[in-house]
């Protein structure tokens, strides 16, 4: 009897000494993703979304924590940012850094394309941006949230250009230089400033998004909107290049996967915003006008070419052949939508 309970504990000690406690599991991965719209702006959805698929596929392995409303960095601050390291991840508005990367602002002039078409312009095209924002240290995730349509809020309807003559107009960026071919002045101010600019009358107008009029109420402090005839322009997910570069080629791999799922969701999620966000608004403007095609004609003439001129006179074919480009995907949506198929989204 004392034999074999020698044995079992024989047994018993081998069995414990070769026994090692399982290795803790990794921490996740953290990365900080900064944005300058509210946390109700329409393009926190996209960015969301990306999140939560991100967590999924890494089953985990990478946390992303999303700061909106300038928490971190202000609009004109994050391209820097992202290239200096200080924020990991970021989307954003290329025609607030159009001295900077002027070639990635040619699919902002949205007057040549539809809503939803910004999402296979730039996934069509991300070899070229990833090329342009990789010589700034940021690497181009291959996908864009879109910002929805353009419209124009203030104290009256705009139907022609006598109605904008001599009105301050809020305008992002170099898109200024659009209320000036109009007649108007227009003043470079971030969208999250507007709602204060137009209450204390620092400007009488708004040339914004409409989610942009959701998200911040501008209604409260306009009269009237007028829905400008145009597509959406792309907002580039982004990393900072070393950040890239240090995450693990497993990890990589689960960001490419997510990164070509993107674009058809952020297709449809555009094309259905539009027209809900439309409805909504006209519920809280008893003035509001939507401009037809030929309205829209006569509104774009002039401000055609406002960025893809100036680019392709300092930047010659590089800029020629990428416009060439846009516009090619631009008329194949366009066709594709008319046989009531989705776009192409990759080359």
């Amino acid at each position: 009897m004392k034999k074999r309970v020698g044995v079992v504990v024989l047994v018993i000690g081998m069995i414990l000494g070769n026994w090692a406690a399982p290795s803790p599991a990794a921490p996740p991965i953290p990365l900080s993703w900064s944005d300058y719209v509210p946390p109700d702006d329409d393009r926190c959805e996209y960015y969301r979304h990306y999140i939560q698929r991100i967590k999924e596929e890494t089953q985990g392995q990478v946390e992303i924590k999303f700061y909106p409303a300038e928490q971190l960095v202000k609009a004109i601050q994050q391209y820097e940012a992202l290239m200096q390291g200080t924020l990991d991840m970021c989307a954003f508005v290329p025609v607030y850094y159009g001295g900077k990367i002027p070639l990635v602002c040619l699919s902002s002039e949205t007057s040549y394309w539809e809503p939803g078409d910004s999402v296979p312009i730039t996934s069509r095209t991300a070899k070229e941006l990833d090329a342009i924002f990789a010589k700034d240290g940021i690497k181009f995730l291959g996908w864009s949230a879109e910002l929805p349509p353009i419209c124009l809020v203030g104290p009256k309807i705009f139907r022609t250009f006598e109605d904008i003559k001599g009105v301050k107009v809020r305008a992002p960026g170099t898109a200024a230089k659009v209320i000036k071919a109009w007649g108007g002045t227009g003043v470079s101010i971030p969208a999250s400033e507007s709602y204060m600019a137009l209450q204390r009358g620092v400007v009488d107008a708004a040339y914004t998004t409409i989610a942009t009029v959701t998200s911040t109420r501008l209604w409260e402090v306009t009269k009237a909107i007028t829905f400008y005839h145009t597509g959406g322009s792309p907002t580039p997910v982004c990393m900072n290049l070393k950040k890239w570069q240090s995450l693990p080629a497993d990890i990589q791999q689960t960001f490419e996967k997510v990164n070509r799922e993107m674009p058809p969701w952020a297709y449809n999620h555009a094309r259905a915003f539009v027209q809900k966000t439309e409805d909504f608004l006209r519920t809280k403007y008893k003035e509001h006008h939507k401009m037809n095609p030929e309205e829209g004609a006569k509104w774009e003439e002039p401000a055609r070419g406002y960025i893809w001129k100036p680019a392709v006179q300092k930047f010659g074919k590089p800029a020629q052949d990428l416009w060439d480009k846009i516009l090619l995907i631009a008329k194949e949506s366009a066709e594709a939508r008319k046989q009531g198929k989705i776009p192409k989204f990759f080359d």
